[in-house]
C-alpha cells in the first residue's frame, strides 16, 4: 500500500499544476485588451515620425521652389497672358506648405492631439488636391502667343522662359503631391490607431456622470 501511495502522488501534483496553469491562462488579459489599453501615440510611432520628416522636407523644398517660380512670372517672364491666377494659387500653396511644415515640426517634438491631426490631414489633402487640378493647366502656349495679329511673331526667349516655368511648376506640383500622399497615409494610420484604442469602451471615457435619468410628467385636470 505504501508503494502504491508513493506512485500516485506525482500524478496528483501534476494535475494540480495543470489546473493552476489553466486558471492563470484564463485570467490573463488577451492581446486585444493589451492593445486597447495603449495610448494612441503608442501606435505606429516610427512610421508616423518618418512620414512627418518626409512631409517636412517636401514642404520646405516646395516653399523654396515657389519663390523662383513667382520671380520668373513677375520679373523675368514678359508673358503676354494674364498670369494673376497662377500668382494667386502659388501664394495659397506657399501658405499651405508653411502651415504643413509647421504642423510636421510640432508632431516631431510633441504629441499633438490626434483628432486635431485628423482634421488637419483632411483639410490639407483637400486643399492640395484643389490646387493640383488648377495649376498644371495654367502655363501653356498662349502665354507666349502675341496678342496682336501677324506679322508679330513669337519670341524664342519667351518659349525658353515658359519651359523653365513649366519645369519649376512641375517640381512644385510633384512635391505637393508627396505632401498630400504623406498626409493621406497618416490619416489612415491615425484612424487605425483610434479604432485600436477603443476609447469609447473605457470606463470614464465619456464626460458624463454615471447614474440614471428619469423623467416624470404629471397632468392635472
Amino acid at each position: 500500500m505504501a508503494a502504491s501511495s508513493s506512485e500516485t502522488t506525482p500524478l496528483l501534483a501534476d494535475t494540480t499544476h495543470i489546473v493552476e496553469t489553466h486558471d492563470t491562462t484564463l485570467n490573463a488579459p488577451s492581446t486585444s485588451d493589451d492593445v486597447a489599453s495603449l495610448p494612441v501615440s503608442a501606435h505606429f510611432p516610427r512610421t508616423r515620425k518618418m512620414l512627418s520628416i518626409l512631409i517636412l522636407i517636401a514642404s520646405a523644398i516646395t516653399i523654396i521652389l515657389i519663390a523662383p517660380t513667382r520671380i520668373l512670372v513677375i520679373k523675368l517672364g514678359s508673358f503676354n497672358y494674364f498670369h494673376g491666377e497662377l500668382l494667386f494659387y502659388t501664394m495659397q500653396l506657399l501658405f499651405l506648405m508653411m502651415s504643413t511644415s509647421a504642423l510636421a515640426t510640432i508632431n516631431l517634438i510633441w504629441n499633438f492631439p490626434i483628432f486635431l491631426n485628423i482634421i488637419f490631414d483632411v483639410y490639407i489633402i483637400y486643399q492640395i488636391c484643389v490646387r493640383m487640378l488648377v495649376l498644371p493647366a495654367l502655363p501653356n502656349e498662349y502665354w507666349c502667343r502675341p496678342i496682336n495679329p501677324p506679322p508679330i511673331f513669337r519670341k524664342p526667349e519667351c518659349d525658353a522662359k515658359l519651359l523653365a516655368l513649366q519645369i519649376l511648376l512641375g517640381f512644385v506640383i510633384g512635391l505637393a503631391s508627396v505632401v498630400a500622399l504623406g498626409h493621406l497615409v497618416l490619416l489612415v494610420l491615425r484612424n487605425i490607431a483610434v479604432e485600436r484604442t477603443k476609447f469609447w469602451r473605457r470606463t470614464g471615457a465619456w464626460p458624463f456622470p454615471p447614474g440614471q435619468i428619469t423623467c416624470e410628467v404629471s397632468i392635472k385636470a
